[in-house]
């Protein structure tokens, strides 16, 4: 899989990278067992190697804290157990958590006001969500880039 893609938007990873894509859902079965495969989780989790991002992708966003935070944070956790039984020595400021939108109708909850709100809980601590929207389409090298914590 060279990108991450579902509900027509897309999360692009440049060629420069070298990465693996997982799909969330596909990832639930194996980390949490197939009693919990019908559990909806985030579109994907990429590894690269100095990042972990983990991806929604939604075309339309009503419900933030309903919907596409549940999802990142069923993946927050399933990316915890994998960094945990892997030893996977990863700086937290490596972990990223998008959401990738075309339009933004959650009228609960303005980006530009409540950022503070838009937080997925990773280790013990609020993390921000990096909240692309209006293209459905996002590069890994804009966040990496653009979002150096």
């Amino acid at each position: 899989m060279d990108d991450c893609r579902d509900k027509g938007c897309k999360f692009i990873v440049d060629k420069n990278f070298k990465y693996v894509i997982l799909k969330g859902e596909k990832l639930i079965e194996i980390v949490f067992g197939k009693r919990h495969s019908r559990l909806k989780a985030c579109d994907c989790i990429i590894f690269t190697e100095d990042h972990i991002i983990v991806v929604e992708l939604e075309k339309k966003v009503e419900n933030f804290e309903e919907y596409a935070k549940a999802q990142l944070s069923k993946c927050a956790k399933m990316v915890e157990e994998i960094i945990e039984k892997c030893e996977i020595k990863i700086n937290d400021s490596k972990i990223y958590f998008v959401l990738v939108c075309k339009y933004w109708k959650d009228k609960k909850l303005c980006p530009s006001r409540d950022k503070h709100r838009l937080v997925v809980r990773f280790r013990g601590k609020d993390r921000n969500v990096i909240l692309k929207s209006g293209s459905c389409k996002a590069y890994l090298r804009e966040i990496v880039e653009k979002f150096k914590f």
